[in-house]
C-alpha cells in the first residue's frame, strides 16, 4: 500500500526516523489508533504526547486545542452546523490580512486550501497533523520557509472533525451508522452496502456532509484545493 511504502521509505532513509503509519491502514481498523513515533525536530517523541493528545482524545478536547490557537487578525473559528449526534461542527480559518510581495505589503487574492479531517472517527492522525501545522503557523511562523509562505500567502481552512460521534467513540461510522466517505455527491455515486456500514441513501443525506458541502459552495469562488 501507499502507506506501507511511505513508512518503508522513511525508515530506510534514516533509521532514527521511526514512523510506523501502517497501523492506520484500513485493514487494521478494529484497533486502529495507538501512539506512533514520529521524527519531530531533532528527537524522537510520541506523535500524540505533545499537548496531551492520545488515542482517546475526544472531539471537544481537540476543539479546545484548536481554540487555544485563535488569534486576532489571523486565526478564526466559524460554526458550520450540527452533526448526526447534535455536536456543533466548526471550521478554523487561518487568513493572512496582508501579503509581503517583496516591495512592501499589499493585498491580493490568495490561494485557499480546505482540510477536512476525521471522516472515519478512529482516524485521528489527520487531526493531530493539522493541529501541529496550525500551531506552527500561529506560534512559530518563521520555523521554516514553507510555514512562513503559508502564513503569509495562503488562506487555510480546517474542519477538525467531519465525524464528531465517530471521534468520541473511536468508530468508523457516524451516529446514523453511515460511512461518510461514501456519502458525497460524486457522478458515479452508488449506495453503500459495505458490511461495516448501514446503507447510505441519497448523496448528502447526512448532516455532516451537508455542512461541509454548504461551506464549500459558499466559498466556491475562493477555494483552490480541497
Amino acid at each position: 500500500t501507499a502507506v506501507n511504502s511511505y513508512t518503508e521509505n522513511i525508515t530506510k532513509n534514516d533509521n532514527e526516523k521511526n514512523v510506523d503509519l501502517s497501523i492506520y491502514h484500513r485493514n487494521n481498523f478494529e484497533n486502529p489508533v495507538v501512539p506512533i513515533t514520529a521524527y519531530l525536530g531533532n528527537q524522537n517523541e510520541s506523535f500524540y504526547n505533545e499537548d496531551s493528545m492520545n488515542a482517546d482524545t475526544t472531539y471537544s478536547q481537540f476543539l479546545s486545542l484548536f481554540d487555544s490557537l485563535l488569534t486576532p487578525n489571523y486565526a478564526y473559528k466559524e460554526s458550520i452546523g450540527y452533526a448526526s449526534d447534535n455536536s456543533e461542527m466548526f471550521v478554523y480559518k487561518f487568513l493572512p490580512k496582508m501579503v509581503d510581495c517583496g516591495a512592501g505589503f499589499t493585498t491580493k487574492k490568495l490561494p485557499s486550501i480546505l482540510i477536512v479531517c476525521n471522516q472515519h472517527g478512529f482516524e485521528k492522525a489527520c487531526i493531530v497533523g493539522s493541529y501541529f501545522l496550525a500551531k506552527s503557523l500561529v506560534q512559530n511562523p518563521d520555523s521554516s520557509d514553507l510555514i512562513r509562505y503559508i502564513r503569509n500567502n495562503v488562506n487555510l481552512y480546517i474542519v477538525v472533525s467531519a465525524n464528531p460521534y465517530g471521534c468520541d467513540n473511536n468508530v468508523y461510522l457516524n451516529a446514523n451508522g453511515v460511512n461518510l466517505n461514501r456519502n458525497w455527491g460524486v457522478p458515479n455515486f452508488t449506495k453503500t452496502t459495505e458490511p461495516e456500514s448501514s446503507v447510505s441513501g441519497d448523496p448528502f443525506d447526512q448532516p455532516e456532509t451537508q455542512n461541509i458541502r454548504d461551506f464549500i459552495l459558499a466559498h466556491k469562488n475562493d477555494l483552490d484545493f480541497v
